[in-house]
């Protein structure tokens, strides 16, 4: 390292997640046709394989335990519900990463708010959050869809190294549930979510090893959103996905892991087999099980806590990665490599070296046991 740059760390992380759980025995209730049928709904069409190519091997055989299972794998989602907002789980998760950082929000220079979808529309996240905690830095949004929350890591390690900033905070939201009508099953599988991290150049924490990003355009038109009017007649964005986005995911996910994670193993001069442990972005059920067989790795070294969350989009990263750290899954020294891909976007993978992180609390209802 050159005398103009800094060391730097990763200081702490929390997670914060709505009220509200959603099971399946409630939308079973309310839905009971689209249960009975699930071919009706744009789930079953986007989760079942109706083309299949040998590239398509290993995710389909991930697929294939949940094929009879109408929730493809969901057991509960949390929403959000009344006033509450992704600005406010943003807040919740970033105020909570501060304090276990041992900061106060006076400290921090530069916060780098990553809102899926924004609580307002054409304005992100950022100022909200950045008044509700109190900062007097900079706030800037960054949004990459899923894989907003590496790119947003990337960029503040990078930051603070160079020494533009000493403290950045990142936060990272998913209002999923705002964005998709429960009469579509599409929503079945969607839930809400945030995280946090605190970056800084003084005190321990996980080492920044590398960093790859790529752009994910060849998913272009598989998911978009358009307005539609909601129950009461009120213009609302909906999130909707084309006929053929269950084709082209399975025909291009193993593509965007595999450059990824191999190109973080590059930069950092590592193996495959030098990774102690593995958290992958996990929108379905199945994306731990197919991303350890992609790559040959063990699934008992993968976190996968989708069965607590659902998809949260972009908030998946600091959730699993939170998950893996309270439950001891990863130990200080350990090499962590962190993957995660976004449609329409981009698809990142960054190596840690795990270290001294200060962790916020389990979100409460969750049982990890």
């Amino acid at each position: 390292m050159t005398a103009s740059l800094r060391e730097v760390a990763l200081r702490s992380l929390a997670v914060a997640v709505p009220e509200r759980v959603r099971t399946n025995a409630e939308l079973a209730e309310r839905h009971p046709e689209l249960v009975r049928r699930p071919e009706r709904g744009s789930l079953d069409r986007i989760m079942t394989n109706a083309e299949s190519r040998p590239e398509m091997a290993k995710i389909d055989a991930s697929i294939l335990p949940y094929i009879d299972d109408p929730f493809r794998g969901v057991v509960e989602r949390r929403s959000l519900s009344g006033d509450e907002t992704s600005i406010g789980l943003e807040v919740a998760a970033g105020r909570e990463a501060i304090a276990r950082a041992g900061l106060a929000p006076a400290d921090i220079d530069l916060l780098i708010s990553v809102g899926f979808l924004p609580h307002h529309v054409g304005i992100g996240n950022a100022v909200y959050v950045a008044r509700e905690l109190g900062l007097r830095g900079a706030a800037w949004n960054l949004e990459s869809a899923c894989a907003g929350p590496l790119n947003a890591l990337q960029n503040a390690f990078a930051l603070v190294r160079a020494g533009e900033y000493a403290r950045v905070l990142v936060t990272v939201s998913c209002a999923y549930t705002r964005f998709a009508r429960e009469d579509d099953t599409l929503s079945w599988f969607l839930g809400d979510g945030a995280g946090a991290f605190v970056i800084a150049s003084e005190g321990p924490g996980a080492e920044h090893l590398s960093s790859y990003s790529m752009h994910t355009a060849d998913t272009c038109g598989s998911w978009y959103y358009q307005l539609e009017l909601d129950d009461a007649g009120a213009p609302a964005r909906v999130m909707r996905a084309h006929p053929d986005t269950g084709k082209l995911m399975r025909g291009t996910v193993e593509k965007h892991l595999r450059r990824c994670c191999e190109g973080a193993l590059e930069r950092a001069g590592l193996a495959l087999g030098d990774i102690d442990f593995f958290v992958f972005h996990t929108p379905t059920a199945w994306f731990r099980d197919f991303a350890c067989a992609a790559l040959g790795v063990d699934p008992q070294r993968a976190a996968n806590c989708y069965q607590h969350y659902a998809n949260v989009g972009p908030a998946l990263t600091p959730i699993n990665l939170h998950y893996a750290a309270v439950t001891e899954k990863i130990a200080p020294g350990a090499r962590v490599l962190v993957y995660g891909p976004g449609s329409v976007s981009s698809a990142a993978a960054m190596i840690l070296r795990w270290g001294e992180v200060g962790l916020g609390p389990v979100p409460a209802k969750v049982s990890y046991s």
